[in-house]
């Protein structure tokens, strides 16, 4: 690799950790991420039965949260997949600590980053394969749920697209720890 071509990778990994670590102390101070994002968009689950009621263009990245709009006890049926073996859907499990409890109206049920929010979002709301972990509201152990969900969708501002890479999992990992969500766990 030629002198300038590593010099200019070098100040672009630079710079994805500068503003990785700016947005961490920012996060870390308690401050707002509206920084990074765009107005956040709001969803009654309930009413989405197509990837094209998102409205989210192709390829935004982004995080999305799903809040709980009504109080609902979660129960072990809420975790039932269906199929078996090799034709079992994978989900993502509820907590077990959250299972038989009530939860009050605001409770983070869960949330995620995503390089094409559409996709992502479709495939935890209307069709995923069996073998995508989602939340997978389709599935009919899961469909009274949607009644129960509000999606927030934060699409990554224009300038910040360049760092999607360092930005959206910093975020994720911050919001997982303050919002601890009862479905999932942070990867990042």
């Amino acid at each position: 690799m030629s002198n300038e071509i590593l010099t200019t990778v070098q100040l672009l990994e630079e710079k994805c950790r500068s503003e990785a670590e700016k947005l961490k102390k920012q996060l870390t101070n308690k401050r707002t991420i509206s920084e990074c994002f765009k107005k956040p968009i709001s969803i009654d689950v309930s009413t989405l039965t197509t990837s094209d009621d998102l409205g989210i263009p192709k390829d935004t990245p982004g995080i999305y949260i799903f809040i709980l709009k009504n109080k609902v006890t979660l129960n072990e049926k809420h975790n039932t997949t269906e199929g078996e073996g090799e034709n079992e859907h994978k989900i993502a499990k509820i907590k077990n600590d959250a299972i038989d409890v009530t939860h009050k109206i605001g409770t983070c049920f869960y949330l995620g980053k995503s390089h094409n929010l559409s996709k992502r979002l479709s495939e935890h709301i209307i069709s995923a394969s069996r073998s995508t972990y989602a939340l997978k509201l389709f599935l009919s152990s899961r469909k009274e749920l949607k009644e129960h969900l509000t999606l927030y969708y934060f699409p990554l501002k224009q300038e910040y697209l360049n760092y999607k890479e360092g930005i959206l999992p910093i975020i994720e990992k911050q919001l997982h720890q303050l919002l601890a969500p009862l479905v999932g766990s942070s990867r990042a």
